[in-house]
C-alpha cells in the first residue's frame, strides 16, 4: 500500500520497539513523514537514543522526510507537544505512533478514510486506533464516538489540535459544569477521573491527559469496534506502562472489515466505551441481555484458547514452552520466549525458570531506591537479572556463575539485552579464595564437588568469598549454590547486616546431614523474618521418600528486616 497521509513517529530510547513499528511504518510506505526524537537524560539513555535514531535513518520508498531530533531532554510532556506542534505547523492532518505501539495493517487505511470523511465534523476531534471495551459484540458497525481518547496509536487535525491547551485553563470552570456532569452516569465514575484531571492541571502527568479534556470538551474520539494497535511497552523502559501485570497488555492488535460501516450519526455509544474507573457500576444499566453477553464474552476473553487465537504474544511464549520442553540436551541455543532473545543451555531448565521468576516473580522485591544492589549467587543464564532490570533499570547487580556454558549465556543475554551497570564474576562462591572442582550437570543443577576422578561434568573453576562483597548495603541477596549455602552464610553471619532481603534456595542431599537448623538459627540471629516454602509438592509424602538426583530436599527460604 502507499499511504497519502502524513504519518508522525515518536521516538526516544527503545530501539527494539522502534524497529518493530518502523517495519509497520514502511510497509503503509507514507508519501510524508515526520520524525520526532527526545534526548537523553544521561550518557546511557543517549546510547539508547541513538540506537534508536539508526533504526529510522533508512527510508526504501518514495517519502519526503522531516526530522525533528531534539538535542537535550525535553521530557514526555514537553517533547511530545512541541512536536506536534511543528508537524500541524506543516500538514492539516496526521497520523500519530509512538515507538511502542505496533499497529496492524488496517490501522492506516481506517484513520486514512475517516480523516477525509470527518474532515469538516468539529466535533469528531480524533480518531484511535484502540479498543478495550467488553461490549463490543454490541453493535455491527465498524467503530463509535466516545469522550476517551485512547492514544496508543491515533490521527487528528491541525484543526482540532489548535484547541489543545497545555495548561488547562478552563478546568476548574468547566469542572463545575452541567456538560462535565453528564459525562458520566456515576458519581464514582466522575470522581476519579476529576480527581486525575486536578492532578493533571496540578502539573502532574504527561500531555495525553490534557489532550484528553481538550477533546472532551470540544466534541468525541473515534474508537473502532476492534483494537487495531498493541503497546508493546510495558516494561521498565516505559515512563507510564512498566507493569507487565496490566490487563491492556493482553490486547493484541487485529484487523478491520472494509468497506467501513459506518454510525448513523455523531453519538456517544456509553455501552460501547471504557468507562475506566475501578468503582464504576455502568454494567448494571445495561439490558439483562447485554449483562449476560458481557459476562460470558468476559470469561471467554480469560480462556487460554481465547488469549491463544487473538493474542500473539501469548500464543508465541505458549509456543515456545511447549517446545522448549523436548530441547533437553545441553548445547548453547537461542529462545524467543524472552525478547529479543535469550541464549540457553537446557530447555525444560529454562521453562522452570521462565515460570517462577517471570510468572510467580519469586524473586521480586519493594524497594524505594532508584539504584538498588543486588547480589546474584548463582545467576545461571541470567534470567533473574534481566527480570531485575525490567523493575530497576538503574539496579547495581553483580552475578556469580562458575559454569563455564552458563557463563557464556549469561555475558550473551546482559548484551543482547542492553543492560548496563552489571558485574559478572566468573566463579563459585565458598568460605574461601582459590580454585574447586565444579561438577557441571546443565541446567541448573551444578555444585561443587568432592569427587577426584576427572569426570566429563567436572570443571576447575575459581572461588571466592561471599563476605568479601558485603561491604556495604545490599537490597536483596539471592543464594542459590546447591548445598553450599550453609557454611557461607556461616562464613559470613557478622555481616549480613548489611543484606535487607536474603533468598536462599535451600538444598539436602542423600547420605548428608541436612543444615536447615543451622541456616534458620543464623537467619534468626541476625534479625531476619523468614518464610518457607517448598518448590515440590508431592502425593503421599510420609510415603514417598524424596529423591532427586540425590536432593531430599529443596526449598524456597524468604528472608526480610523486621
Amino acid at each position: 500500500m502507499s499511504l497519502q497521509t502524513p504519518v508522525a513517529f515518536i521516538l526516544f530510547r527503545r530501539p527494539e520497539t522502534t524497529a518493530r513499528v518502523w517495519e509497520k511504518i514502511r510497509e503503509a510506505r507514507p508519501a510524508k513523514l515526520f520524525l520526532i526524537a527526545d534526548g537523553g537524560r544521561n550518557e546511557e539513555e543517549w546510547e539508547k537514543c541513538r540506537a534508536a535514531r539508526k533504526v529510522v535513518e533508512t527510508i526504501d520508498w518514495d517519502c519526503e522526510v522531516h526530522r525533528n531530533f531534539s538535542d537535550t531532554n525535553l521530557g514526555c510532556r514537553d517533547r511530545v507537544v512541541s512536536g506536534l506542534d511543528w508537524v500541524f505547523e506543516q500538514v492539516e492532518e496526521a497520523i500519530i505512533l509512538e515507538d511502542d505501539c505496533l499497529p496492524s495493517t488496517s490501522f492506516f487505511r481506517f484513520c486514512e478514510e475517516l480523516l477525509v470523511r470527518y474532515d469538516k465534523q468539529s466535533k469528531v476531534m480524533m480518531i484511535s486506533g484502540n479498543n478495550f471495551s467488553k461490549n463490543a459484540a454490541l453493535t455491527s458497525k465498524s467503530y463509535f464516538f466516545s469522550i476517551y481518547s485512547h492514544i496508543w496509536g491515533w490521527a487528528t487535525w491541525r484543526r482540532a489540535w489548535m484547541l489543545h491547551d497545555d495548561s488547562m485553563k478552563e478546568w476548574p470552570r468547566f469542572s463545575q459544569t452541567k456538560k462535565w456532569k453528564a459525562c458520566f452516569r456515576d458519581r464514582a465514575t466522575r470522581s476519579y477521573w476529576k480527581g486525575i484531571l486536578d492532578r493533571a492541571y496540578n502539573g502532574e502527568w504527561a500531555w495525553d491527559h490534557r489532550w484528553w479534556f481538550t477533546c472532551m470538551q470540544n466534541g468525541y474520539a473515534i474508537c473502532p469496534i476492534v483494537n487495531l494497535v498493541t503497546n508493546i511497552g510495558f516494561d521498565s523502559f516505559g515512563t507510564h506502562t512498566k507493569s507487565i501485570e496490566d490487563t491492556k497488555m493482553e490486547v493484541s492488535a487485529s484487523a478491520i472489515s472494509f468497506p467501513l460501516d459506518h454510525p448513523d450519526a455523531i453519538k456517544r455509544d456509553f455501552y460501547l466505551e471504557v468507562q475506566a474507573s475501578p468503582a464504576a457500576k455502568l454494567k448494571n444499566n445495561l439490558p439483562f441481555c447485554a449483562r449476560v453477553l458481557s459476562r460470558i464474552m468476559k470469561h471467554l476473553r480469560s480462556s487460554h484458547w481465547w488469549k491463544f487465537v487473538r493474542n500473539a504474544n501469548y500464543r508465541r511464549v505458549h509456543n515456545e514452552l511447549h517446545n522448549l520442553q523436548k530441547l533437553a540436551d545441553h548445547g548453547i541455543k537461542s529462545s524467543c520466549l524472552v525478547l529479543p532473545s535469550i541464549a540457553y543451555t537446557h530447555g525444560p531448565t529454562l521453562v522452570t525458570l521462565y515460570e517462577e521468576i517471570f510468572i510467580r516473580e519469586l524473586y521480586y522485591f519493594n524497594t524505594k531506591k532508584l539504584q538498588p544492589v543486588i547480589l546474584d549467587a548463582g545467576a545461571n543464564i541470567g534470567l533473574a537479572t534481566i527480570f531485575w532490570k525490567k523493575i530497576f533499570p538503574k539496579a547495581k547487580i553483580t552475578c556469580f556463575e562458575p559454569d563455564l556454558k552458563a557463563t557464556k549465556c549469561l555475558k550473551e543475554n546482559i548484551r543482547n539485552h542492553y543492560l548496563k551497570n552489571i558485574e559478572v564474576v566468573k566463579a563459585a562462591l565458598g568460605c574461601s579464595n582459590g580454585f574447586v572442582n565444579f561438577d557441571s550437570r546443565g541446567g541448573a543443577s551444578g555444585r561443587i564437588s568432592d569427587a577426584i576422578e576427572p569426570d566429563a561434568h567436572l570443571q576447575r573453576v575459581p572461588q571466592v568469598r561471599l563476605r568479601d562483597y558485603l561491604n556495604e548495603p545490599i537490597d536483596l541477596l539471592k543464594l542459590d549454590v546447591e548445598g553450599s549455602e550453609s557454611s557461607i552464610l556461616e562464613d559470613c553471619a557478622d555481616r549480613l547486616n548489611f543484606v535487607s532481603n536474603l533468598y536462599i534456595e535451600y538444598h539436602s542431599f542423600k547420605d548428608t546431614t541436612p543444615t536447615l537448623s543451622r541456616v534458620l538459627n543464623i537467619l534468626q540471629n541476625s534479625g531476619f523474618d523468614y518464610t518457607i516454602e517448598s518448590n515440590v509438592q508431592r502425593h503421599r509424602p510420609l510415603c514417598a521418600r524424596p529423591d532427586w538426583d540425590g536432593i531430599t530436599m529443596a526449598l524456597h527460604i524468604f528472608a526480610w528486616r523486621k
